[in-house]
């Protein structure tokens, strides 16, 4: 590690290090799979999915041993460390050279979210802020994996849901104190005018 005034503390050293630890999972996932490491075959696509069910992963009771990529790597790295997950790699670890074929994909998927939330006209602060979440989610997800980028699209759902119900509750109480105050006003009326 360096030891530097510049090096310590300095965010482009952090994201060129973490660049580095998704290279090596890359690298470990060639060489070692399918010889010694299987392919995946989609599983880990299927655990994350499972994840978005309430209860899913009791359905199929191994998904976890397919879904996170780093702690299946760390059996064939030896310095002691820990890995995070990579999409690329988490694409080769499921379908081998066939992932160049769905990667593109992946990046069409990404483009459209861009391009829906930069030409959105922003309405209210609640989907603005639904929108830099969903940015936040695709940054985490360069150096994650599928896993990572449905919980995160699993929260951004519960909170609109929550958003959605205070809305339906405030709304009724708005036009609750509404109705009172226009029966309110309807009875000085008929009041003044007898």
């Amino acid at each position: 590690m360096l030891k530097h005034p510049l090096v310590d503390n300095n965010f482009i050293v952090d994201i060129l290090q973490e660049m580095g630890s998704t290279q090596v999972d890359l690298i470990l996932l060639y060489d070692n799979t399918p010889d010694k490491l299987p392919y995946a075959v989609g599983k880990s696509f299927l655990g994350s999915f499972m994840s978005l069910v309430p209860g899913g992963e009791l359905f199929i009771s191994d998904m976890k041993n397919y879904v996170d990529l780093g702690s299946i790597l760390n059996n064939y790295f030896h310095k002691g460390e820990s890995l995070g997950g990579s999409y690329i790699g988490e694409l080769y670890y499921n379908f081998g050279y066939v992932a160049f074929l769905l990667a593109p994909i992946i990046g069409c998927v990404f483009m459209i979210i861009e391009v829906s939330i930069s030409n959105a006209k922003p309405r209210s602060i609640m989907s603005q802020a639904m929108s830099i979440y969903l940015l936040y989610i695709c940054l985490i997800y360069i150096r994650g994996q599928s896993y990572d980028l449905l919980f995160g699209l699993k929260i951004g759902f519960y909170v609109l849901v929550l958003n959605f119900i205070f809305k339906i509750i405030f709304k009724n109480k708005v036009r609750g104190s509404q109705n009172e105050k226009n029966q309110r006003n309807y009875k000085k009326a008929v009041n003044s005018n007898s």
